[in-house]
């Protein structure tokens, strides 16, 4: 079964040469996959954008997390870096074979041990788009031992709150990344239901607490 049939929404900004597939229930945080660029053997770098949408607020404590990202590099030189799109902006980087899930999103099942997830926790001072259009948070780039294929996506989550009124904002997807070949990783359909799922899980936590 194809990718499309699988996954609820497509995002994309318009100019930019980058796709990324989510389920987004709100307002918040973007990624946007720009290109991977072959380097020495066994060394592939990847390069992704952050955008805050419209009406949201990227607030201290705020997390975004791609998960399983196969054969990523951690050692010196070669380490995930963010590098901030404005004044104010920052991230601390981070990595860990489970987790971080983001505020807000729902638990995501399906994580592999197996396989280091990065997290980006929002350490600068709040970021408000009070605008109609996306604004640049900065670049994350990540280097791998593996290189991308055609139909490679790995899950991704983030969190943050609507500028307007404060509620929770969350946003979860797929985004490309380095091919999967380790045994037992979700393919990009199980992820799409769990994700899906799981968003539809924690809308009903949200009315039902609204209500008391």
């Amino acid at each position: 079964m194809k990718i499309s049939r699988l996954l609820s929404s497509t995002v994309a900004l318009t100019g930019l040469a980058a796709l990324s597939i989510s389920t987004a229930f709100a307002q918040s945080v973007t990624p946007v996959f720009i290109s991977p660029t072959g380097g020495a053997a066994g060394n592939v770098t990847f390069t992704y954008q952050l955008f805050a949408t419209a009406d949201t607020k990227v607030s201290p404590g705020d997390v975004f997390t791609i998960y399983d990202f196969n054969g990523l590099r951690t050692d010196a030189g070669n380490a995930p870096a963010f590098t901030p799109g404005g004044a104010g902006v920052s991230y601390a980087v981070s990595t860990q074979l489970l987790g971080i899930n983001p505020p807000f999103t729902a638990q995501l099942a399906g994580d592999n041990p197996s396989l280091l997830n990065v997290s980006l926790t929002y350490n600068g001072t709040a970021f408000v788009n009070s605008g109609s259009s996306s604004q640049f948070l900065g670049t994350l780039v990540l280097h791998s031992t593996n290189a991308l294929t055609v139909g490679s996506f790995t899950p991704f989550a983030v969190n943050s709150t609507k500028n307007s009124d404060g509620t929770p904002a969350g946003n979860q997807g797929f985004i490309q990344g380095p091919n999967v070949a380790v045994p037992g990783t979700p393919e990009p359909g199980t992820w799409a239901m769990l994700v899906g799922m799981g968003i539809s899980g924690a809308a009903f936590a949200r009315r039902r607490n609204r209500r008391k």
